[in-house]
């Protein structure tokens, strides 16, 4: 009986180890909001990094349904927002038309609470040096 406590406890922690080293699918999370307090409308374009968005909900439980801006497709979308987000294989652009500004912030998941940037500007680029994001403003 202890014998098998042992190797179940083994297991276990071989199993949380395992989990622990698995990378997530979108590794950093967006958020967008405006500099006025008011819905300022932006567009977002891959350039190669993938970002996801939500199209809808799963009835009963509200499983969200998401999608993913394809390089080539331009997302059309008011602040604030948020997105989930992978720039490992190029950069995404967010800007806006006119003289409107724009706040972003990407954070590391989980929820984008660590490794946080963030910039303002009509044109931000977020791309990966190593395993950070920086975002360039323009």
């Amino acid at each position: 009986m202890v014998r098998a406590a042992i190797v179940l406890l083994a297991a276990g922690i071989g199993a949380a180890a395992v989990s622990t080293e698995r990378r997530a699918a979108w590794p950093f999370q967006a958020t967008v909001t405006d500099l006025q307090g008011r819905p300022v409308p932006f567009q977002v374009v891959t350039l190669g990094g993938t970002l996801v968005f939500k199209v809808g909900e799963k009835p009963p439980l509200g499983t969200p349904i998401v999608e993913y801006l394809v390089v080539g497709d331009t997302l059309r979308a008011m602040t604030p927002a948020l997105y989930a987000m992978n720039p490992e294989r190029g950069a995404i652009l967010f800007f806006t038309q006119g003289e409107d500004s724009i706040q972003l912030v990407v954070g590391r998941n989980p929820f984008g609470a660590t490794d946080r940037v963030s910039a303002r500007g009509q044109r931000l680029s977020v791309r990966l040096v190593g395993p950070s994001a920086v975002i360039d403003s323009r």
